[in-house]
């Protein structure tokens, strides 16, 4: 589902996100 595909594509950013961080 695309639902779930845009959810971790936002978990992946979130992480990516805290490892800059």
């Amino acid at each position: 589902n695309h639902v779930h595909y845009m959810v971790a594509m936002d978990m992946v950013l979130a992480v990516l996100e805290r490892k800059v961080g």
